[in-house]
């Protein structure tokens, strides 16, 4: 199973980056579940088919997922995904 196929259905949409600071579990609360649950809502969510093996609702999946991600955002929901991992991962918020 391709994680790309299950992402394709994302879109992309302007958000302003980290308004929780630089928390993680406070930006991936914030910023990236909401922006998920715009994009990938009917499956990666609780009820969507896919949400057993790839909830989007836990970061741990989004950091495992990492560029395989990243790869299927854009603009600033790529940037926005892409500053919670490197802030995750003990790198430096904007």
């Amino acid at each position: 199973m391709l994680v790309a196929a299950h992402l394709a259905g994302c879109g992309t949409a302007s958000r302003a980056l980290y308004t929780a600071g630089s928390n993680p579990d406070s930006a991936f609360a914030v910023d990236i579940v909401p922006m998920l649950e715009l994009r990938c809502e009917g499956c990666h969510f609780p009820g969507g088919p896919q949400y057993a093996s790839l909830p989007f609702d836990d970061p741990r999946v989004v950091l495992r997922l990492g560029d395989q991600m990243l790869s299927q955002l854009e603009g600033e929901d790529r940037t926005l995904v892409a500053d919670f991992i490197r802030l995750a991962a003990g790198g430096e918020d904007k």
